[in-house]
């Protein structure tokens, strides 16, 4: 079984080709906890809270490795991905689906400039400091140190990781060739 928020048509559609069973899960359901939305434990009755979340996303119950990489394969095949999943566990069930989706979203932002990091870091072995004016090569290689002693923390904060790749991006964005 699976929980589908956002999910488009197309989701949908390839989900009934693999006969996958799925429940389609609306906004105002997000406070109510993973198990009673897989109804697996009892209904909660769980404070109101208001969740703004605007992200597609797939929570998966009871379903095999080889069911979820087929999933993923197909919807990328057809373009219609989601990048926020989710696994329920005895850890997770008595969470509130808008807390969890707010978790995957974190996680997901953090792992995406993990990997902007990376490529600007990699960029860098194709520049060479004769290319360009020193006073900008000098603030490229500050950025460029500043990002690679962030990645070296393994800082869970994506703001942290935010910021050093947008520095490292502008200080590369700003070098120019030397005439």
């Amino acid at each position: 079984m699976i929980l589908l928020y956002h999910a488009s048509d197309i989701v949908k559609s390839i989900l009934e080709e693999l006969c996958v069973s799925y429940r389609i899960v609306e906004e105002n359901r997000l406070c109510e906890t993973l198990g009673s939305l897989f109804q697996i434990t009892a209904e909660s009755s769980a404070t109101k809270k208001d969740y703004h979340i605007e992200f597609d996303a797939m929570i998966f119950h009871e379903t095999d490795d080889n069911t979820i990489q087929c999933i993923t394969k197909c919807l990328k095949a057809a373009d219609a991905d989601i990048a926020r999943k989710a696994v329920l566990t005895k850890h997770n069930q008595n969470w509130r689906l808008g807390d969890l989706l707010l978790e995957i979203d974190k996680e997901h932002r953090y792992f995406q400039e993990r990997a902007r990091i990376m490529e600007l870091l990699n960029h860098a072995l194709q520049l060479s400091c004769e290319n360009y004016a020193p006073s900008l090569w000098n603030r490229y290689q500050q950025a460029f140190i500043h990002a690679y002693e962030i990645m070296q923390t393994n800082t869970e904060d994506s703001e942290v990781l935010k910021k050093a790749a947008d520095a490292l991006q502008g200080a590369e964005k700003a070098l120019y060739l030397k005439k």
